[in-house]
């Protein structure tokens, strides 16, 4: 499989597309960074090491019947991995600052430690780590701030379709006495 186009950078794996479009090149660097990416340095054979690691993980993972990203490796420092796109959780922002927020979302709902929050509003989206749980709010602590990129048409109808079969559900469940 072949790297193509650069796709994201982090501080230590490189993303690649490949030749189709449902599949990637993850590349693990040598590189290791210290307070927040002001010193960075190479770390002989990271990249390999952490790799292999990721194989092995993603390998029992697998055998436990659990789907992941994983495919397959393709040398030392490049894994063939799904291309996955983010499932969207509904919130309610309570309270926003410069730091972090309170967000309330539905009583079913699972977020995992760290989660991308996106407020539409202000056109941006922060990487955000739990801090908190309270029943169905969330405290959030901000890492980093993006500025977000316009919605797709197809992605804001699928997100009102989605609002509109949760409140329909809702309503159901009301009319059979079960909510």
């Amino acid at each position: 499989m072949e790297k193509r186009q650069e796709l994201y950078k982090g501080k230590a794996k490189t993303v690649y597309t490949t030749d189709d479009p449902h599949l990637l090149v993850m590349h693990y660097r040598d590189d290791t960074s210290a307070f927040d990416g002001e010193r960075v340095e190479k770390l002989e054979q990271k990249g390999e090491t952490n790799n292999k690691i990721n194989a092995f993980v993603m390998g029992k993972l697998a055998a436990a019947g659990v789907s992941t990203h994983f495919v397959r490796l393709l040398g030392p420092r490049d894994s063939l991995v799904r291309a996955l796109k983010m499932l969207p959780v509904e919130c309610v922002v309570r309270n926003i600052t410069d730091q972090g927020a309170c967000i309330e979302i539905d009583r079913g709902a699972r977020l995992p430690e760290q989660v991308n929050l996106a407020v539409a509003r202000k056109g941006r989206s922060y990487l955000a780590e739990v801090i908190w749980r309270q029943a169905n709010l969330v405290g959030l602590a901000f890492r980093t701030m993006f500025t977000e990129t316009p919605e797709s048409d197809l992605d804001a109808r699928l997100r009102r379709s989605e609002k509109k079969k949760r409140e329909l559900q809702r309503r159901i469940n009301q009319l059979l006495g079960e909510g």
